[in-house]
């Protein structure tokens, strides 16, 4: 599934119910729920997403679970993420929605390299329950090259959860993850909701080396992008590569409600 947008839905975005399905050049904007959202065991791929959410209804740009009666029910959600943008909406212009980042929970599994997450009111990434604070102390949740800027805060600090977890999220994120790094991205505009630019500026620390990206596999799905987040710098998409560019332009719609 390629170049998708769903633009303000009341529920969420973009939903995987198990399964295999791989998805890249995706867009959620202004949705009222999860801009993303798995669950039930969803093993697929995935590159090139953005969330931008509205302040007015919204709450996680991910929301990922296992299965809510058995956390540890195999096939356990474990999907493949390269190269995303998640756009919170920080202010209180359009209200005081747009909740969490990234909150995994209910065991899932996940491996989410280069990736963006600005923006939200609540934190940035939070994990939930014993069954994924387990998966994620055998190496089963994989952060690496990820970018958490102006979030409130950027990680959670609860182990309240009983039994408690062996490390906090914000722990797992600074001390047992990779490249995970808390600085301005350098994104153009991606909180403008009528004419968003998602690019990277010049210099932007997305794309500067400040945080090493990881080149995805050469598996006939991922492209070799080299940059943190959704896009590159380039002023125009290219034909052969348009995830160098604003491959947002021409085929979407950012039309208020």
């Amino acid at each position: 599934v390629e170049f998708v947008q769903v633009h303000f839905n009341q529920d969420d975005g973009i939903e995987f119910f198990g399964g295999t399905v791989d998805v890249k050049y995706a867009v959620c904007t202004g949705i009222a729920d999860d801009s993303f959202d798995w669950t039930d065991g969803w093993t697929g791929r995935g590159q090139f997403w953005i969330a931008q959410q509205h302040g007015d209804d919204a709450d996680q740009g991910i929301e990922a679970d296992n299965n809510a009666e058995n956390n540890d029910l195999t096939p356990r959600s474990n999907p493949k993420l390269f190269n995303l943008t998640l756009i919170g909406a920080p202010t209180l212009a359009q209200g005081d929605e747009s909740d969490k980042g990234i909150l995994l929970r209910e065991g899932t599994a996940a491996k989410i390299r280069n990736t963006i997450v600005t923006g939200f009111k609540e934190e940035g990434l939070e994990i939930d329950d014993p069954a994924t604070f387990g998966v994620a102390s055998r190496g089963g949740i994989v952060l690496q090259s990820m970018i958490f800027f102006n979030n409130q805060p950027n990680f959670s600090t609860d182990s309240s959860e009983s039994p408690a977890p062996p490390f906090t999220t914000q722990q797992f994120a600074t001390q047992m993850s990779r490249d995970v790094v808390v600085t301005n991205p350098g994104l153009r505009d991606p909180y403008d909701i009528v004419t968003p630019d998602f690019r990277p500026g010049p210099d932007a620390n997305a794309t500067n080396g400040t945080v090493p990206f990881v080149l995805p596999p050469n598996d006939g799905f991922f492209e070799p992008a080299r940059f943190i987040g959704a896009m590159g710098q380039a002023q125009t998409a290219d034909p052969d590569n348009p995830y160098l560019g604003n491959w947002v332009a021409g085929w979407t719609s950012f039309e208020p409600r």
